[in-house]
């Protein structure tokens, strides 16, 4: 083999090792961004679920959600609201915070309402907590 014959199979590697380089940066910094929509995206529906659900919880907290969403005028809007959530939530959300959510609803109270909210922080940043539902309310 010759010199130059070497330096273009040297030359083709190289090429070659670039090409899939690049390529798998791509596939990678994709992924990476959808990654970082789906995560923004979920802590901005919990965020809203978790307000929405306090408000359940305590229905005099309803005049101040009006400042930001006039359009819920009753509690049973609201109770709308977080079950139209749910069915969102079942195209991003884990299981744990799908079922939470729902016994949430079907029976609203503060130890369904903490268990909720520590499924979704798990969901959204993998925290896990020693905190029962019990020690969380006021």
């Amino acid at each position: 083999m010759s010199y130059e014959e070497i330096v273009i199979s040297v030359l083709g590697v190289v090429g070659t090792a670039s090409i899939i380089s690049a390529c798998l940066t791509y596939v990678f910094d994709k992924r990476k961004k959808i990654a970082f929509r789906e995560q923004e995206y979920k802590e901005m529906r919990y965020k809203a679920m978790v307000l929405h659900m306090k408000c359940l919880l305590k229905p005099t907290d309803l005049k101040y959600m009006q400042h930001q969403r006039p359009d819920l005028e009753s509690i049973e809007d609201v109770k709308n609201e977080v079950e139209t959530e749910w069915y969102n939530s079942l195209l991003f959300a884990s299981d744990d915070v799908i079922k939470s959510l729902k016994e949430f609803i079907q029976k609203p109270n503060n130890v369904s309402y903490a268990k909720t909210v520590f499924a979704m922080r798990k969901d959204c940043w993998n925290k896990k907590t020693n905190l029962k539902a019990e020690e969380t309310y006021l």
